[in-house]
């Protein structure tokens, strides 16, 4: 017999709220209205923080997220105040290291700009002039100059402009440059650092907020990463590290060790350099250590493994070293939640630092490395920004955005696990429907996450996504998010099961779940939807070509034909990694392939899709959409125009929650 382990996620007493209830319900709409926290900045003399708040801006026409920066002394009751103007977006704020100033970008004239504001206000400065955006900068240490990554043509590029618009594909057309800016001189002019031979690394793989270069405590030198051309395919992929005096001019490449380098580090004494080492054959699964060099880039060692080993979409991340030089600070998830590391540079181990029972994400540390900012969530409670010494891990909350919807029903959501078929131990989240109730059966949504090595984490259930799960659960539903094997957050071995198996043990793994709940008799069997998103949209589209016990389903951005789909998605490397070279194994590609087994279906698909998606090709909705429409099946396909593979406009978001709501309303609720 299977047996059920639930712990149940407890809620930080640092971050309870008792809060009057009011008759609130869980809609798309209020659920479209939770505001993002992110980039929590402490001042250098740790007396004042910066964050940007994220939220919603909608007219009849369209959608947009506005981002503005707001400002909170680190002690205090005293509400935190805008910083930035209002209906512009302006984020990454960074203190200058006296803390007289303040640095950020902003789209106030159409492109991120970097703008200079004093640390009282004022009015801004703005230091760049280009038509492409900033990605990101930094400081250096002596607090005079400004080093930036931002997009520019290719002298290549503006040779072609000037006759043709034609242009030759996966050629260097822009490339990431390093820019330097004198912000206190006579002429701030920015000047570029780096030329269009090669492509300057901006921010980490896939969204990351670390910067890929790092000033040398003296502020004469920037090791920074970079790749051989534009192309994401390679951006991801293909990196190394060099090294610009920027006085001189001079670049040096270090020695190359492994396939993939890059976030560089320096110590505090400038002697040393640690780095992000990648080796594997595998690429976008790729196993990545912490490394460490001499400042000339010689003297390489790899350190310890860590628990995760380093996949491309979650770690390690690096923080920095601490003040003494003799350890490493990274980030990276275990199981459902995000960890803070501590890597001796010894050889030792790494070791967890204790941060409490809630789950935390975007971790930054003060310039003396003395605290930290990050943003604190459960499955119940909304983000919110907070700070911590490092020596006493007390979080002390600073914002309070999104604490109306402390109102709303609780949700419940439980840790479970089970064994799957041969054995192995999955683990998932189980959110309960409001006011369960132990006597019933519910019905059931299955959400499968990307990635494939993505996972689902401890984040707010009310945070905007196409499936509104808070919604769901408002509505009577109960919620499994498995996290199969395949997923980051349980080890290397685990993460790299589902090589050459795409919709085999990891097809297993979830349906053992869900028979789990159903032996349990929580779950209503003849009550089965299925959802996800990319991977999971490719999940959901297998499942249900598998199987006819879903009684609905919705594929979003998913993946129906691996054949079509390997010669026109923009990374055209991630399934050879997976599934190996298309003309050594066809065969695989095409067994594996949602659209051979189109005639099996029999559960109403919704098909959601962005039509400009690169990563996933609109092409893949298509074909399955009008595969199970010539064999007369149940299915709806909707566009979202302008959408690349996610959907960034909040309008769109909001239709899609809706849709997606009702849909499964229609088919399981109101079932005969």
């Amino acid at each position: 017999m299977t047996t059920l382990v639930a712990s149940s996620l407890v809620m930080a007493s640092t971050i309870q709220l008792h809060a009057t209830e009011k008759k609130l319900t869980w809609t798309p709409e209020a659920i479209i209205q939770t505001k993002t926290i992110s980039d929590i900045q402490i001042s250098p003399d740790n007396e004042s923080v910066l964050f940007v708040v994220t939220e919603p801006k909608m007219s009849e026409e369209k959608g947009t997220l506005v981002s503005r920066i707001y400002k909170k002394k680190c002690v205090g009751k005293e509400m935190p105040l805008p910083f930035s103007v209002p209906n512009v977006s302006s984020m990454q704020p960074r203190w200058s290291p006296d803390g007289q100033w303040i640095a950020f970008l902003s789209t106030r004239e159409g492109v991120k700009k970097l703008y200079l504001l004093h640390s009282e206000g004022g009015e801004a400065t703005v230091l760049t002039d280009g038509k492409k955006d900033v990605q990101t900068f930094c400081w250096s240490p002596d607090g005079k100059k400004i080093a930036f990554v931002m997009n520019d043509d290719s002298e290549k590029a503006k040779n072609e402009k000037k006759t043709s618009l034609a242009y030759v594909y996966n050629q260097n057309i822009t490339v990431n440059r390093l820019w330097l800016v004198d912000v206190f001189s006579s002429d701030p002019t920015p000047k570029a650092l780096t030329s269009d031979e090669y492509c300057v690394r901006g921010c980490g793989d896939f969204g990351t907020t670390n910067t890929e270069f790092d000033w040398s405590p003296d502020s004469k030198k920037i090791t920074f990463a970079y790749s051989p051309t534009t192309g994401y395919d390679y951006l991801h992929l293909d990196s190394s590290l060099a090294t610009i005096d920027i006085i001189t001019g001079t670049t040096t490449s270090l020695d190359k060790q492994a396939f993939y380098e890059a976030m560089p580090r320096y110590s505090p004494d400038g002697r040393w350099i640690a780095y992000v080492s990648g080796n594997s054959a595998q690429r976008y699964a790729i196993d990545r250590q912490i490394a460490v060099c001499s400042a000339e880039g010689k003297q390489h060692r790899l350190l310890p493994s860590t628990f995760n080993e380093g996949a491309f979409i979650a770690g390690p991340n690096l923080l920095g070293w601490t003040r003494d030089g003799n350890s490493i600070l990274f980030f990276e998830p275990k199981e459902t939640k995000f960890h803070l590391m501590l890597l001796p540079v010894d050889g030792s181990p790494a070791q967890a630092i204790e941060t409490g029972e809630f789950f935390f994400k975007e971790p930054t540390l003060s310039y003396d490395k003395s605290m930290l900012g990050f943003v604190v969530q459960t499955p119940a409670t909304p983000p919110e920004a907070f700070i911590a010494k490092m020596n006493d891990f007390t979080p002390v909350q600073i914002s309070s955005v999104n604490q109306s919807f402390l109102h709303y029903p609780k949700i419940e959501t439980d840790i479970i696990s089970w064994a799957s078929k041969d054995g192995m131990n999955i683990q998932g989240l189980l959110t309960y429907p409001v006011n369960y109730d132990k006597t019933k059966q519910y019905p059931l949504l299955l959400v499968i996450h990307g990635g494939p090595m993505g996972f689902f984490d401890e984040t707010f259930l009310g945070t905007p996504n196409p499936y509104p799960l808070a919604s769901f659960a408002q509505a009577g539903f109960m919620i499994l998010r498995p996290n199969p094997r395949g997923s980051c957050g349980y080890g290397k071995d685990f993460r790299s099961a589902n090589y050459n198996d795409w919709g085999g043990a990891d097809f297993v793994d979830i349906m053992s779940g869900i028979d789990v709940l159903i032996d349990k008799g929580i779950v209503d069997a003849e009550k089965l939807g299925v959802m996800g998103w990319s991977y999971g949209g490719y999940m959901t589209a297998w499942t249900i070509t598998q199987t006819s016990r879903f009684k609905a389903a919705s594929m979003g951005a998913g993946l129906s034909n691996l054949v079509s789909m390997n010669g026109t998605t923009d990374l055209y490397r991630f399934l050879t990694d997976y599934l190996g070279d298309f003309v050594d194994n066809r065969t695989l590609y095409e067994n594996r392939s949602p659209i051979n087994y189109v005639f099996n279906v029999t559960t109403p698909c919704l098909i959601q899709h962005g039509t400009d998606d690169k990563r996933v090709p609109v092409s893949q909705a298509y074909e399955f959409y009008h595969a199970l429409n010539r064999l007369g099946k149940e299915t709806h396909l909707i566009l979202y125009p302008g959408m690349e593979h996610r959907l960034s406009d909040p309008k769109m978001q909001l239709d899609a929650m809706k849709r997606n709501l009702a849909w499964f309303q229609e088919h399981l609720m109101n079932m005969q």
